[in-house]
């Protein structure tokens, strides 16, 4: 029996791969960023985290908002601790978020990420400089993490048949502006 959550993980495995393999998440994952790395990092996270949550938030009762939309908050707080102003960042636009599997679709992928931001957060090392206090986006949902996924598939699987072509096409689109914000930034 096919789940959404299979769909959406095996249509969007190529474009989670290309943004694996772009040379700042190779950085990140590789557990010695530089600062600037760092800080680019968490600007281009906000950036797309910002504008994703303000779409996604009229799809979510206001009770869900302090779990699933939090992380932009957590990113301005880290991108303060390094000196950064995410205030005068320009935050990215993703369209096509206007129906609630569309909205589900796109917090499938901010979701999915933090459990790979388990993995990052035991790698970049709390020590490194320039990174003391500017940890709380990659620490993410701490040991709660696991919960807050389970809470979120079991929404996720809720979603009617007849609206996973819009979680999918929304999911990618959502991998896709990762992409290409995460390459760009390789040109910088």
């Amino acid at each position: 029996m096919s789940t959404l959550r299979t769909m959406l993980k095996q249509q969007t495995q190529v474009l989670h791969a290309a943004l694996e393999a772009t040379p700042l998440m190779q950085a990140m994952t590789s557990g010695h960023p530089n600062g600037n790395e760092y800080q680019r990092y968490l600007q281009l996270q906000w950036q797309l985290h910002k504008s994703l949550e303000d779409a996604i938030r009229p799809w979510l009762a206001p009770v869900e908002w302090p779990l699933r939309l939090a992380r932009s908050s957590w990113l301005e707080h880290d991108l303060e601790a390094i000196g950064a102003r995410p205030g005068e960042l320009e935050s990215a636009v993703v369209d096509g978020l206007d129906s609630d599997a569309a909205a589900l679709g796109a917090l499938y992928v901010l979701e999915g990420s933090s459990l790979g931001l388990q993995i990052l957060s035991k790698r970049v090392s709390a020590d490194a400089p320039g990174l003391a206090g500017a940890r709380r986006f990659i620490v993410g949902h701490g040991d709660e993490a696991g919960r807050s996924w389970q809470s979120f598939l079991a929404r996720l699987e809720s979603v009617p048949e007849a609206g996973w072509p819009e979680a999918v096409v929304a999911a990618d689109s959502v991998f896709r502006a990762f992409v290409l914000a995460f390459e760009d930034c390789s040109h910088d």
